[in-house]
């Protein structure tokens, strides 16, 4: 009864390397049940364990039934039916307690998140993923609303002096690379906030899959090879696979500091399998295996999380200097630089530099 199954890997169908925007995901292939699913998965558990504990207490009360122990006393059971119920019930209360804190977080709360860093990254464009990008490197998404910005660039074309300088050449032109950094951003987010997602959803397959398979070991008990019924709890593909070369194309927005946090994108998950033994004697040994296998599915999701929150925590390092650092009015990768003349009151200084055209030839 041994079980090697495991939920296919998330963008295995593009052999790692990540769909043409970057994503990786394609179809998402870790299917979290839902609530119903993992409710009912865990009821028939509850059920079996209780049918199968109690037929435990009735066969240990008939075994000493008539008996006597070796002093010549009347041997008795040592609980009443009613006390062997409430043991029961109280037991079946715990399993549905400890499975209830597979509930939360729900995969689905990460949706909204999901789908606005995916507008975000439609808006303002991302560099195509490549291990040697460049300022030639092609731009997914972008463009509209954007392009008015090409286009202001154009018609102050022959602007000159400080209104150039402050408008034309610090803030307008660098305009076009500081959105593509800023939707690469979004894009590394969106991966972060789809990695969480896949992490819960995982553990739910997790905690669906042990309730169904302590049903078959409880199920099995009277069967010699009962005890050898384990599970083997999913792993999820690594997080380098999942993002491809996204790390690079951050790194070319950010600067080169970046690379050094891009090194936390690249760590795997959980590589191999955790199997769990599920199979025991009696139905309390069942039970405290599948305790068991849980808390080791708990234990690969705080690891899981722990590698995305440092990558997250890597990436805020080298983000907040450039859009709360003490250089930010100068310009940086992710914001550019306010033009100083806006603060002007002199008319004449804004005058200064823009070409006015007369209205007819020769002029008049």
């Amino acid at each position: 009864m041994t079980s090697t199954s495991r939920p296919p890997a998330r963008g295995s169908e593009n052999n790692g390397s990540g769909g043409s925007d970057g994503s990786g995901s394609g179809e998402d292939k870790v299917k979290g049940p839902t609530d119903k699913e993992l409710e009912d998965a865990v009821n028939k558990l509850v059920e079996v364990a209780k049918k199968k504990a109690q037929e435990e207490a009735d066969q240990a009360r008939r075994s000493v039934e008539g008996k006597k122990s070796f002093e010549g006393d009347v041997l008795e059971y040592p609980y009443t039916r009613e006390e062997v119920t409430k043991m029961i019930e109280d037991g079946a209360k715990e399993i549905k307690e400890r499975f209830a804190a597979v509930y939360t977080p729900k995969p689905d709360d990460f949706d909204t998140m999901i789908s606005r860093m995916q507008q975000v990254e439609a808006v303002l464009g991302a560099y195509e993923p490549s291990k040697n990008t460049t300022k030639e490197t092609p731009v997914i998404g972008g463009g509209g609303d954007l392009e008015l910005l090409r286009t202001s660039v154009s018609d102050m074309s022959d602007w000159q002096g400080k209104l150039k300088n402050a408008f034309v050449d610090n803030y307008l032109t660098p305009f076009p690379r500081i959105t593509v950094t800023q939707g690469g951003l979004a894009r590394f987010l969106r991966h972060q906030a789809e990695w969480m997602q896949a992490i819960y959803k995982r553990r739910r397959y997790d905690a669906k899959k042990t309730a169904d398979q302590g049903v078959e070991a409880i199920e099995a008990i009277d069967d010699s090879k009962g005890s050898e019924a384990a599970i083997a709890l999913a792993a999820i593909i690594g997080l380098a696979t999942l993002l491809g070369p996204m790390g690079s194309s951050l790194a070319f927005g950010l600067g080169t500091s970046a690379v050094v946090a891009g090194t936390g994108i690249g760590a795997e998950f959980i590589e191999e399998d955790k199997e769990v033994p599920l199979g025991a004697d009696t139905v309390q040994g069942v039970i405290d295996n599948v305790y068991k296998a849980l808390e080791e599915s708990d234990k690969t999701m705080v690891e899981e999380e722990g590698k995305v929150l440092d990558a997250l925590k890597q990436i805020e390092g080298v983000v907040y200097p450039l859009v709360m650092g003490p250089d930010i009015d100068k310009g940086t990768e992710l914001t550019p630089m306010r033009p100083a003349i806006v603060d002007t009151m002199d008319v004449e200084e804004l005058k200064d530099g823009i070409t006015v055209y007369d209205r007819h030839p020769g002029g008049s």
